[in-house]
């Protein structure tokens, strides 16, 4: 429907007129002759209520973005309604979390939109994770040149959410993910091993003392997430030739109990991930208590089934029933979200925390290796898990006034990831096909006889929606990745058939013909990825996509040259043919339906990088 808000406080009209900009909730739609004439009172309630009286709805609403949700479901009815409408969330903590860290740090005006969706579909919070990508007045060199947040453009943002109710969450690292900053011997001195901080140092603290106030500083909520995950190599390092053993229980509460320290000196509220705790339970080591202070949060992406989610409250809730979750919108393997699965596993995790009276949930949106996908592809993931989490009415019109793009539609960029059509499993083999070396073929052998094909139909999707919207570009660097995999995903193949059958002019077709092909597209692939990145996020981080994109285009180049001096007898043999192939065995799972593969290192070649 159409909507018409009547005499708005000044924050409900700060929130729409933002609404507006980023949204379709209150673009006319000529074509209907229905118009929700809407009275907006904020009540004391949880969540919102919809009813008529006379002549126009009456919205009652908690916060604002209950008042958000509100007139974006009235905005997908396509006809007025007479029944009351009442929805509320499961969770008293609910929200996302933007990944700054994985080379792609968002603009602030990326921020601003993505706070504009969460509020919309209901997020009560939107969390900043930020290893070294924010400015620390005493440590010149942690971010440096990685395009961290500066303290002015973390407060922008920070009065821009309370605009929307919404609260900006600073996520950092405070023992291990730190590897980025190791290069400086100044960091070095402080780590033990890898990208895990020396613990019991007094110079790690005044390190940490310097992180925790600045952050302090940007940041008006009192809540801290201080991270401490996947530190399992805690006191391995410099910290056993300087001190001995000691049980990983021992150093990771020690060092837990400083950094709570400084948390209580800045005065905030820390959370931090739970599987440290679990990790050591599952080591027979139960010798901990976690302090009452601290929230710790289960994080589990990876099924679809609540048995899995079910099994592990029950293993973690003894240790503490302070106990938050975060699932998963899935962007972080490689060019292409996968929606369909994140959804499945959104829903089963959420039935689980219901049961389990879990009442703090966070969707991740990690960026792992690069962060090649865009934040805005998972947007069908935000809008499916907040369905979830408020049992709701909504329709998926309603998605459409969101975005400018109807529901169904925008799901089909799952499918650049081909053989995903029920949604349980998952593959990235967008990625590891684009890199797959056309000589040493190390993905070669996953590749099925249709699979070209479906990247030429997944081109055709994309090429429909990159015809319209304001994420025409997203969907139009879909495209392109499209048209370079419908020929390239089996050029290795058709090389080593020619080869083996000794068919000197069909490789001297390859070169001459499908490869100066592929380079084209490959640019134009460059160009439309390049202007994605430097839209929604800032320059830094794009130069590694420059060097990996770039090796692969001089690398087809000296494959043209090797299989035409080859054809014309300046070669005796090509020595990466000659190797009696073996079928891809870094997992024992080499199905290309389930196949996730994700190091561009260990996809490009089997030889040492770095």
């Amino acid at each position: 429907m159409n909507l018409a808000i009547l005499n708005t406080q000044q924050q409900e009209q700060k929130a729409i007129e933002e609404m507006k900009k980023y949204t379709d909730l209150f673009r006319e739609e000529k074509s209907l002759d229905q118009t929700a004439v809407i009275e907006l009172k904020n009540t004391d309630r949880d969540g919102y209520f919809i009813y008529r009286e006379d002549d126009r709805y009456v919205v009652e609403y908690g916060c604002l973005p209950d008042m958000c949700r509100a007139l974006l479901l009235l905005s997908g009815m396509e006809h007025q309604v007479k029944q009351e409408i009442g929805e509320k969330c499961i969770f008293s903590d609910f929200g996302i979390m933007l990944d700054l860290s994985r080379n792609a740090v968002l603009k602030t005006d990326t921020i601003r939109q993505m706070i504009c969706y969460a509020a919309c579909l209901g997020y009560k919070f939107v969390g900043l994770y930020m290893e070294d990508t924010f400015f620390v007045e005493e440590e010149p060199y942690f971010g440096y040149m990685r395009g961290r947040m500066t303290h002015e453009e973390i407060r922008e943002l920070d009065r821009y959410a309370k605009e929307f109710g919404i609260e900006l969450r600073p996520y950092i690292q405070t023992l291990a993910h730190l590897n980025q900053i190791v290069r400086y011997e100044q960091y070095d001195r402080i780590t033990d091993t890898k990208d895990i901080l020396l613990v019991g140092d007094e110079r790690t603290e005044i390190f940490l003392d310097h992180v925790i106030k600045n952050i302090s500083e940007c940041f008006s909520t009192d809540f801290i997430n201080i991270g401490m995950d996947e530190a399992e190599l805690l006191g391995a390092g410099k910290y056993l030739t300087k001190n001995g053993f000691k049980k990983k229980s021992e150093l990771m509460m020690a060092h837990l109990s400083m950094v709570l320290k400084l948390c209580r000196k800045y005065h905030l509220r820390p959370q931090m991930w739970s599987d440290m705790f679990v990790h050591m339970l599952d080591n027979g080591d139960n010798s901990f208590t976690i302090p009452e202070e601290l929230q710790i949060v289960y994080w589990d992406y990876y099924s679809t089934e609540e048995k899995r989610y079910h099994d592990n409250f029950e293993k973690q809730l003894p240790i503490s029933r302070r106990l938050g979750f975060a699932g998963g919108a899935w962007k972080w393997t490689g060019f292409v979200p996968h929606n369909a699965y994140s959804i499945l596993a959104g829903r089963a995790s959420m039935k689980s925390c219901k049961e389990f009276g879990i009442d703090s949930y966070t969707v991740t949106c990690w960026g792992d290796d690069g962060a090649e996908a865009s934040c805005l592809s998972v947007l069908p993931t935000f809008f499916k898990d907040a369905l979830v989490a408020y049992e709701s009415q909504m329709n998926d019109r309603s998605f459409e006034k969101l975005t400018g793009y109807k529901f169904s539609e925008f799901m089909k960029i799952d499918l650049v990831n081909p053989y995903l059509e029920d949604g349980r499993i998952h593959n990235n083999c967008s990625k590891y096909l684009f890199y797959n070396d056309p000589l040493i073929g190390t993905f070669d052998s996953v590749v099925k006889e249709d699979t070209a094909e479906r990247f030429a139909q997944a081109e055709m999707y994309m090429e429909q929606a990159a015809s319209h919207g304001c994420l025409a570009y997203m969907f139009n660097n879909m495209q392109l990745l499209c048209r370079v995999l419908k020929h390239k995903a089996d050029l290795g193949i058709r090389i080593r058939k020619a080869y083996t059958e000794g068919e000197k002019k069909e490789l001297l077709a390859i070169a001459r013909e499908d490869i100066p092909v592929i380079r084209r597209e490959l640019d134009a692939f460059y160009a439309a990825f390049e202007k994605q990145w430097k839209r929604e996020n800032k320059s830094f981080g794009f130069e590694i996509q420059t060097i990996r994109i770039g090796g692969l285009d001089r690398r087809l180049a000296d494959t043209a040259r090797i299989l035409k001096q080859y054809a014309n007898g300046e070669l005796a043999c090509i020595e990466e043919l000659e190797e009696t192939y073996q079928p891809f065995c870094y997992f024992e799972k080499n199905n290309i339906e389930e196949l996730n593969y994700n190091l561009w290192s260990d996809i490009v070649s089997p030889s040492v990088i770095g």
